[in-house]
């Protein structure tokens, strides 16, 4: 199974940020606010570096009911490292609540963890034309 650790200084992260089409909107010394070309914006210290960790099995629970493609599992349709743009999703409907659990690889163990954030894209459907 892959692993789906990227392991980079904040400075490559910048940049790898900026030849994906991000944009940045702000700088204050070692501070930088990133602008997505979805419109999230992304603050980042250039002093610190960067682990990002994504969903490489599934984890304790898979309850959302559909995915797409229906072949492989729903923790594959959520692991880009850039958005395929609705190639890949899973579904459930807008008056249930259901989740699925992911897990993730091992944190290199070098630093210390300042903050987690969670990035998540959805969209609703409501079926009229």
């Amino acid at each position: 199974m892959a692993s789906y650790v990227i392991k980079e200084t904040c400075s490559e992260y910048y940049h790898r940020r900026l030849s994906e089409g991000w944009k940045e909107i702000k700088r204050d010394g070692f501070n930088v606010v990133l602008l997505s070309p979805e419109g999230i914006e992304r603050k980042i210290d250039l002093r610190n570096d960067v682990e990002t960790l994504r969903p490489n099995a599934a984890g304790d629970e898979t309850n959302i009911p559909t995915q797409y493609p229906a072949t492989g599992y729903h923790w594959d349709k959520v692991d880009d490292v850039t958005s395929d743009d609705g190639s890949t999703f899973i579904v459930t409907g807008l008056k249930s609540y259901k989740r699925d659990l992911y897990n993730l690889p091992a944190h290199s163990g070098s630093g210390t963890i300042n903050k987690i954030t969670v990035y998540v894209r959805c969209t609703l459907e409501t079926g009229i034309s």
